[in-house]
């Protein structure tokens, strides 16, 4: 096949992969988040008595136990909650890959890489669905710092084209 033909069915693959997401998120009510907690389905008499008879819990009781509105509290996840720039976000960290080319021709290798340090950012003030994320890591393995992670997202945030300003 002819690279020209295969740059036009590269871009006919993405205008295709750009209409499926747009459909599926207007399909889906436009990103809008529930407020509500998840339900738990009725337990049946029947599994009820199986569970007790060998000693185990259901997963109906599991998810009675388990549905709770301070959930997100009980492994100190809101201490890495924060307002940036007056909108939700929050911290995560997540392992890099680390992978090296040989330039003279040989086989690529691929190792676990440092620590990524991300912030995920409302994209505004109503929290509306949707976010932007910044992310950095250090070449060294060491932790980021958090601090200059803030600085630069504060830094960076308002100049992203389309962005709420308010």
């Amino acid at each position: 096949m002819s690279w020209g033909a295969q740059v036009l069915l590269a871009l006919l693959l993405c205008r295709g992969l750009a209409g499926g997401l747009w459909h599926m998120e207007q399909s889906s009510g436009g990103g809008q988040a529930a407020d509500r907690p998840a339900s738990c389905s009725p337990p049946s008499n029947k599994s009820l008595r199986k569970a007790a008879r060998a000693g185990r819990v259901t997963g109906d009781q599991l998810c009675e136990a388990l549905n709770r509105a301070d959930l997100p509290a009980l492994p100190g996840t809101p201490a890495e909650r924060k307002k940036i720039l007056g909108r939700q976000a929050a911290l995560s960290c997540d392992q890099t890959i680390g992978i090296g080319f040989d330039l003279g021709g040989g086989n690529a290798t691929a190792a676990p890489g440092g620590i990524a340090r991300t912030l995920v950012v409302a994209p505004d003030t109503k929290d509306s669905g949707g976010s932007y994320e910044v992310a950095v890591w250090r070449q060294d393995g060491g932790l980021p710092d958090d601090a200059a992670l803030l600085r630069g997202a504060e830094k960076v945030l308002p100049a992203v084209p389309g962005r709420d300003g308010s």
